[in-house]
């Protein structure tokens, strides 16, 4: 049982949900690294005049304190800590950039993320006193730092490698095509290792359920979610762009006359690969295509 308490974190109740979620992974963390208890509360604002506490907040409960320091921003990130009459402030530029400041914090104590899943996750006993001493300021050198999904994940692997995104400062995560079905079937049909547990049917509907999953595990942790990449140029031409399938028709002619040749022709049989040519009369259905699909969600880009 974890005994006394020398960690206190505050967090405001109307912090968005990546900030939230910072300081109870501050709050895990340390009580796996101290074996003690640590404190966790929700004050309306952010009491500066008592010390002792870590404060995880937005830039903005910290306007007065920081001046022009870690100004804020929704694209770019930038981290932030710093200590105030006896209280380590934890903060960024936005929302995701506190979870960052967060696990920068915890790696100067010793914590370390050195691969997706628990297993990963290397937390070493440690008093964590020098959590209020640290100061960082550090700002990404790179807007865009993410992964796309590939290959043949599980959800459970896709799941966890967002959670390590998190740890690692990755910002944005990229699900292709209109639905990821293509990838989730090629682990859950067992179709490259038919010894390995017992193939599963991923349709559609079930594709899109595990794609929301994903997607709210990347929104926990304020990242940008992307969608469909390949598949504009299959849909704007009639054909579903759900992967890496050979096309079930060949195009009609008129519609030939708008792709691109592949190897000496204009088709390459799997639709999503099909080159769009940059006419007059591809354009406006390309913008029709991808117009029609961020009408139906805000991650479809």
């Amino acid at each position: 049982m974890p005994g006394d308490t020398r960690f206190h974190v505050q967090v405001s109740p109307d912090s968005p949900a990546p900030v939230r979620y910072a300081a109870s992974e501050l709050r895990r963390c340390l009580m796996r690294m101290t074996g003690e208890r640590v404190r966790i509360s929700f004050p309306e604002r952010l009491p500066l005049e008592e010390s002792g506490s870590i404060l995880v907040g937005e830039r903005q409960h910290f306007s007065d304190l920081l001046a022009r320091k870690c100004p804020a921003d929704e694209l770019d990130d930038e981290i932030f800590v710093t200590q105030r009459d006896g209280n380590c402030i934890v903060t960024g530029s936005n929302p995701r950039s506190v979870l960052f400041a967060t696990y920068d914090l915890l790696e100067n104590l010793g914590a370390r993320w050195i691969a997706p899943g628990y297993m990963g996750e290397v937390l070493p006993e440690s008093d964590c006193l020098g959590l209020f001493e640290q100061e960082i300021s550090e700002r990404a050198s790179y807007r865009h730092r993410g992964i796309c999904i590939e290959g043949a994940p599980s959800l459970e692997h896709a799941l966890s490698v967002i959670d390590w995104m998190g740890k690692r400062k990755m910002n944005t995560f990229f699900l292709q095509f209109k639905t990821s079905i293509y990838f989730w079937r090629n682990y859950y049909s067992r179709e490259y290792n038919k010894s390995y547990g017992t193939p599963q049917e991923i349709d559609e509907k079930r594709s899109l359920e595990m794609d929301n999953e994903v997607i709210e595990a990347a929104k926990l942790r304020g990242m940008v979610v992307q969608r469909v990449g390949h598949g504009w140029t299959a849909e704007s031409i009639g054909f579903r762009g759900l992967g890496w399938w050979q096309a079930e028709r060949e195009p009609d002619e008129g519609t030939r006359q708008l792709l691109a040749q592949v190897g000496g022709g204009s088709s390459s049989g799997i639709s999503p690969s099909t080159l769009s040519c940059a006419t007059p009369t591809q354009r406006p259905l390309m913008e029709w295509s991808t117009r029609r699909s961020a009408m139906r969600g805000p991650t479809a880009r």
